[in-house]
């Protein structure tokens, strides 16, 4: 039965979406000389809405390198495991 059950499309008790972890973040920033909000669909592909910290880390450093982004402030809000938390960013990096 559960395995009939967990091959089903749609969301429910016993299906493989109660067990998928799902990792999403959204993006407040922008330069600290007071430009326009940061828009990351011009830097990410459109797939690519699954970050978890540590790719928020290493985004916000491919930022600073490669764009020359090293003034972004603002937070970033993970949901990833069930739980969430906002990381903080000062100067293209999160800080504790």
């Amino acid at each position: 039965m559960l395995i009939w059950r967990s091959s089903r499309r749609k969301p429910g008790f016993a299906t493989w979406h109660m067990f998928a972890g799902v990792n999403v973040s959204s993006f407040s920033l922008r330069s600290r000389s007071g430009g326009a909000e940061l828009n990351i669909w011009d830097f990410v592909p459109h797939t690519q809405l699954n970050m978890s910290g540590q790719d928020v880390k290493l985004f916000l450093f491919y930022l600073s390198r490669v764009h020359g982004m090293t003034d972004l402030c603002g937070t970033v809000e993970v949901r990833e495991d069930m739980k969430t938390y906002r990381l903080t960013v000062e100067d293209s990096r999160v800080v504790d």
